[in-house]
């Protein structure tokens, strides 16, 4: 039965961050919005999950103060959140690492009392998006999880990374950029993940030595490397090959010949090898070649991969592994998971809502629009508390949001058959036996509105807080 499977399965996981609160009404207020986020109809904030459930109105001032409390720390939380992944989820690996995704993603915020918000500049193609705006820049870091079937990149943790103030959110005395505060995440992923191996795909902009070296650095208790990273290299980059023997007189070479990566496709042309793989969901041909080249940002040898006919346009690709072992074709097939997390960050700001949040504070400084220079922030303890606290709550239920998603996919994995035969809805086009996120969403959806989970954690919750008259209506003012 639905209601002996599905909704047991939300309160189960849910019921896992129980140690995290210290009292027993933040873990109340923590299961309504996870489950709020899920089946809401609605992304106007936290009064969505007032009006939806029924509850009592004056709650909504102890859900605010739910995301300023300190009976809770969203780093726990996340630590909790690693080990239900690990629980419930078929991971992904290639060559025995867990495969994990990093990208960033921006979104609008027009509050004027809205710590952080900054003018941003938007890099996508898009022509419907704005070439700057203002909002918040958001990095995430995501496993891949599922089958051959249907994959997933469920989302691990996210943080706020650019913006006015940020600083103020880490106890580091050296201010942060996006690169060092990334390797941040990344390493406490691995405490997160036991020490586990990780094969880390990122885009261009962290093929930049500030990330590879240091995230090079981090090992596990036994002294091995735990992380290592495959990104794509921008073709003007030079690369030298190993040293030749040295004979004659002078001081002998440092570095090998230089080799200049662009020129590598016309050089080499003769040596490319062709194979065929399935990228994208479509088998494709392809041409490659590979060397490993001394790279000198990252004191380190790379593996190059040079890549010819992928994708509509079949423009070169250059892509960099970290790992000299890696076989060629499993660091292009392991590269073209990375969009996965760009369907991430669509479920996250179309169907959750992740990103319309309304956390404000006066404490603020008004944004100024006009002028290139943020106002300074205020000097008072007190003042500056508000401040943190208002970032804490953007970021707490940006992570809300992950885990509703999170669960929305584990139930999309364990339960397909379930969930398939729960759905009332009509799909055009049917793409996978796996549900995605928004069929789960629809089926959870269904339960609720008819009440099939009554014996349910969730039910009770939500039962203690609503209120007893649903058919009272607010007085109009005159």
């Amino acid at each position: 039965m639905f209601n002996e499977s599905i909704t047991n399965e939300i309160s189960r996981i849910l019921a896992n961050f129980r140690p995290c609160f210290s009292r027993t009404n933040a873990f109340s207020w923590f299961v309504i919005v996870i489950f709020g986020l899920i089946v809401r109809f609605d992304h106007n904030g936290v009064t969505s999950f007032i009006r939806w459930f029924g509850l009592v109105p004056s709650h909504y001032t102890a859900l605010l103060h739910f995301f300023r409390a300190d009976s809770w720390s969203l780093g726990q939380l996340l630590e909790y959140w690693l080990h239900v992944i690990l629980a419930n989820c078929p991971l992904i690996t290639v060559d025995d690492r867990l495969v994990a995704i990093i990208d960033a993603t921006k979104v609008i915020s027009e509050g004027f009392k809205t710590p952080g918000v900054k003018k941003l500049h938007q890099e996508s193609d898009n022509s419907a998006k704005p070439e700057y705006m203002f909002g918040h820049e958001f990095g995430c870091i995501g496993l891949l999880i599922g089958g051959i079937t249907k994959m997933f990149c469920i989302p691990a943790m996210m943080w706020l990374q650019q913006g006015e103030g940020i600083d103020m959110l880490t106890k580091s005395d050296v201010p942060l950029n996006i690169i060092s505060l990334t390797v941040l995440k990344v390493e406490q992923l691995v405490k997160g993940l036991a020490g586990k191996s990780i094969l880390l795909v990122v885009d261009a902009y962290y093929a930049v030595g500030t990330f590879l070296a240091p995230v090079g650095k981090i090992v596990d208790k036994n002294g091995r490397r735990s992380v290592h990273v495959i990104t794509r290299a921008r073709p003007s980059y030079t690369a030298t090959m190993d040293l030749e023997p040295y004979c004659g007189r002078g001081r002998p070479r440092k570095y090998g010949k230089t080799v200049k990566l662009r020129d590598v496709f016309r050089t080499y042309s003769e040596q490319f090898q062709t194979a065929k793989l399935r990228l994208y969901g479509k088998l494709e041909t392809i041409s490659y070649f590979v060397m490993d080249l001394y790279w000198k940002p990252a004191q380190s040898k790379i593996r190059f991969v040079f890549v010819l006919g992928l994708g509509k346009l079949g423009k070169p690709l250059i892509l960099m592994s970290t790992d000299l072992t890696l076989q060629p074709l499993d660091i292009i097939t392991a590269y073209s998971y990375r969009f996965k997390i760009e369907t991430l960050f669509n479920v996250l700001k179309n169907v959750i809502g992740a990103f319309d949040y309304h956390f404000w504070t006066s404490a603020w400084p008004k944004l100024q629009r006009t002028s290139k220079v943020q106002a300074e922030l205020p000097k008072d303890p007190h003042s500056l508390m508000l401040i943190k606290q208002a970032y804490e709550a953007i970021e707490a239920f940006v992570n809300f949001s992950c885990i509703a998603v999170g669960i929305l996919q584990i139930i999309a994995l364990n339960f397909q058959q379930t969930v398939w035969q729960c759905f009332r809805g009509w799909l055009r086009t049917f793409s996978s036996e796996v549900p995605s996120e928004e069929t789960v969403q629809s089926v959870v959806r269904e339960e609720y509105i008819f009440r099939k989970f009554r014996r349910s954690l969730i039910s009770q919750i939500i039962t203690s807080k609503k209120r007893k008259n649903t058919s009272q209506t607010p007085a109009l003012s005159a």
